[in-house]
């Protein structure tokens, strides 16, 4: 029997937080059960274990990079005892790709069940006209509707798991380059992109990524994001890599995409 509704979100540049909250405050409107969200973005949330019980919903916002789940999900310490979870695949009007079953796979594998998931579309967070406006007005009516049927799915007597295909996953791309300090005059030393580097790779009082630790770097820009100062970025080569692949993929992916859901 369903009691609890949780909100897990991961949101390194927060266009993944903005939805999260869009679809809690809309679980409000429509049930009166217990509803907590948690922001999971930080490295500091992977000292605690995520669990829950069999009477659990468990909504995951995760963002989709390069096709595939952010890596770091994979240092969660999690306990599902068989509680319920929904997948939000969010990206920025490119593709989902395996981002939701790879995390189903992981989900599943700490005593998950898994009912359902759904690609989210949002704005992309370093290409402002893929996905621009997004989430919308459409988009929110989407959310209710999709939040009505899960949340009576979950309701049910008796639920089955969500069958995802058992090929093989879209290779991971490499990040093209490392943030770090662009101009050091700028930076106050506040310490906020080592806080909020979800891989807690980011150095807590140099600042920098060590070269041990480049090949971990996700790309999610975090700590360009909440850099207060603007003084963290890309190098030149770095940022002219990005700005000609991102032109590439604006030129494919241009054109508006739907939101999906699919239940078990």
């Amino acid at each position: 029997m369903l009691k609890n509704l949780y909100i897990n979100f991961i949101s390194p540049t927060g266009g993944v937080k903005k939805i999260a909250h869009l679809l809690f405050d809309i679980l409000e409107q429509q049930t009166h059960l217990s509803i907590n969200i948690k922001d999971i973005t930080s490295h500091k949330m992977r000292r605690y274990t995520l669990s829950y019980s069999q009477d659990d919903l468990v909504i995951w916002c995760i963002p989709t990079f390069f096709e595939r789940m952010p890596t770091v999900l994979n240092n969660l310490k999690l306990q599902g005892n068989a509680a319920m979870s929904f997948i939000c695949a969010i990206f920025g009007n490119r593709s989902v790709g395996d981002c939701a079953r790879e995390f189903a796979n992981l989900l599943q594998s700490n005593n998950f069940k898994v009912i359902g998931y759904s690609k989210l579309v949002c704005q992309h967070s370093q290409h402002e006209l893929l996905g621009k406006g997004r989430p919308n007005n459409t988009d929110i009516k989407f959310y209710k509707n999709m939040l009505n049927k899960v949340v009576a799915y979950a309701s049910l007597d008796k639920i089955k798991t969500y069958n995802f295909e058992t090929t093989a996953y879209i290779p991971r791309l490499k990040t093209f380059c490392v943030p770090s300090i662009i101009n050091s005059a700028l930076c106050n030393k506040c310490g906020m992109c080592a806080n909020i580097c979800p891989l807690g790779i980011v150095e807590k009082f140099s600042f920098i990524v060590k070269d041990d630790n480049k090949s971990k770097c996700m790309g999610c820009t975090a700590c360009i994001a909440h850099c207060p100062t603007c003084a963290r970025g890309f190098d030149e080569q770095g940022k002219a890599q990005i700005d000609a692949f991102m032109q590439d993929i604006y030129k494919t992916h241009h054109l508006a995409k739907d939101n999906e859901f699919y239940l078990a």
